[in-house]
């Protein structure tokens, strides 16, 4: 019954455009008791004279493990200027949660929120759940397969003189 059900997924499953950031190798990192872990780092870089610059950023994750759920929290950020030009200025959030629905099978939701100025991206936003089936799971190699439902919302700036500002699109 399991392999018609992976099956079927993967007979239905389309094409996803989003970019889906790779959270595995975090998440494989989990404790095994209750527990939450939690990272923060930063960064900054000032100069000045003949080439000032100005760039900060950080990223911050939680992992957090409560019996059958195991959660994962990520946001990034950074910003830079030189000589009155922006040259980043973006942000990335993720959150996803696992649930264990038995030793093999897991339930997966999560959503992530993205904006970069630079690539000229206002919003793209993607909410998504879905099955799992923990194939592997040793100390030394896990493989797990899954299939989701992703919804996304992407919308571009609207910098005159480009022949798609303001484009949205919906999937």
């Amino acid at each position: 019954m399991r392999w018609v059900f992976a099956l079927l997924i993967l007979l239905v499953a389309t094409e996803a455009r989003a970019q889906i950031v790779n959270v595995q190798g975090q998440l494989a990192k989990a404790p095994e008791t209750d527990k939450v872990i939690g990272q923060v780092e930063g960064k900054l870089d000032w100069r000045e004279g003949n080439n000032p610059i100005f760039q900060i950023g950080g990223v911050g994750s939680i992992l957090m493990k409560r019996g059958k759920l195991l959660a994962l929290v990520l946001a990034k950020g950074e910003y830079g200027r030189s000589q009155g030009v922006n040259l980043s200025k973006k942000t990335f959030e993720h959150a996803r949660f696992r649930y264990a629905l038995d030793c093999r099978w897991k339930w997966e939701a999560f959503a992530q929120h993205e904006f970069d100025r630079f690539r000229r991206l206002s919003v793209r936003a993607i909410a998504g759940t879905g099955p799992a089936l923990q194939i592997v799971n040793t100390k030394q190699f896990a493989l797990l397969a899954g299939a989701a439902y992703i919804f996304e919302v992407e919308q571009l700036d609207e910098r005159p003189g480009t022949s798609d500002a303001g484009e949205s699109t919906i999937f």
